[in-house]
């Protein structure tokens, strides 16, 4: 009986050693590189770019945007120098209007421009980030402040987004 138990230990522990030499040789799970996903394709990034758009635009952000261009042809282009100059603050709530509105155009071809070329942009990327926030801002702050200064009678009454 002893020397079964003697050889029962001997082959559990050569089994152990061959297991483990067997392990050391395989590559961990960790160590080895996740296989890369494949690239989307065209339609794929087009798609993507959709429904990316469609989740992080407000729904009123596009009728704010063609408002503000229209205001921009139908007041400040119309104003001669001496206008632009009686109201304190114009300028810089114009060109804070400009550079968010150019910010917008600005991430969104880029965002549309990676989805194109297969990246699946997340929604947490910095880029769409920062659209997100160019978007209040510029519909919620920057433009109404505009359009106070220029037609004080017809300020915005403050807007909740979530009744919109």
């Amino acid at each position: 009986m002893i020397y079964f138990v003697f050889t029962l230990l001997i082959l559990t522990g050569f089994i152990l050693l061959l297991m483990r030499e067997f392990n050391k040789s395989q590559p961990t799970p960790e160590a080895s590189e996740p296989p890369a996903a494949l690239p989307m394709s065209k339609e794929e990034g087009e798609d993507h770019f959709s429904l990316l758009m469609n989740a992080i635009t407000p729904v009123w952000y596009w009728r704010v945007n063609h408002e503000y261009i229209d205001f921009i042809h139908a007041t400040i282009k119309r104003m001669n120098m001496a206008e632009l100059n009686s109201t304190p603050g114009l300028f810089d709530a114009q060109r804070r209007c400009s550079d968010l509105n150019s910010a917008v155009y600005k991430y969104y071809d880029n965002i549309k421009k990676r989805c194109l070329n297969g990246e699946k942009v997340a929604r947490s990327d910095l880029d769409v980030l920062n659209l997100q926030q160019c978007f209040r801002e510029f519909s919620m702050n920057a433009y109404p402040s505009l359009v106070a200064l220029v037609w004080p009678q017809f300020e915005r009454p403050e807007v909740n987004p979530e009744e919109v």
